[in-house]
């Protein structure tokens, strides 16, 4: 009997689900100036992240970027009400995410288009965007709770 291989192989390893070769064709289409093609993938790879605000949250702001230079207003605008909607419950968003010159054009963007008064609101918001220095500590980690609660035992109720 042969023992389980400790590394990955191509054998035991799940190959990357459709949302990462649709995010990866996404990013090429923008970088190539096909903003509507990236759009359409984007707003596939939306859907597949959503167990993963980190991943969301760059989804969106890609998914921002490529409405914004097709000329999709409305579009654009509802994005970024989603992007911020998200930041505010999870969190996730990491600037660092985006390559440089993204990074600006959504700090410009989102600047330009959500007012700051909300963003100012909610301490990861206002960091990430540059309205404050302070950064905000982490956020806490989501612990497990028991969806039924203990039920009194007999012994409880006699006294």
């Amino acid at each position: 009997m042969a023992a389980a291989p400790s590394e990955p192989t191509a054998l035991n390893t799940p190959p990357p689900g459709m949302e990462v070769g649709v995010f990866e064709t996404g990013k090429r289409m923008y970088r190539a100036g096909r903003y509507v093609d990236a759009v359409r993938a984007f707003r596939v790879v939306r859907f597949a992240t959503m167990e993963s605000p980190a991943l969301q949250s760059e989804v969106l702001a890609r998914l921002a970027l490529a409405e914004d230079a097709a000329g999709q207003a409305e579009p654009r605008t509802a994005t970024l009400q989603r992007f911020v909607s998200l930041q505010e419950r999870l969190g996730g968003y990491d600037p660092d995410s985006l390559e440089p010159d993204l990074r600006a054009r959504f700090k410009e963007l989102v600047l330009r288009e959500v007012r700051r008064e909300r963003l100012a609101q909610n301490p990861d918001l206002a960091y990430a965007f540059g309205l404050t220095n302070v950064k905000p500590p982490p956020r806490p980690t989501p612990t497990s709770v028991p969806r039924i609660a203990a039920l009194p035992t007999p012994e409880a109720g006699a006294g």
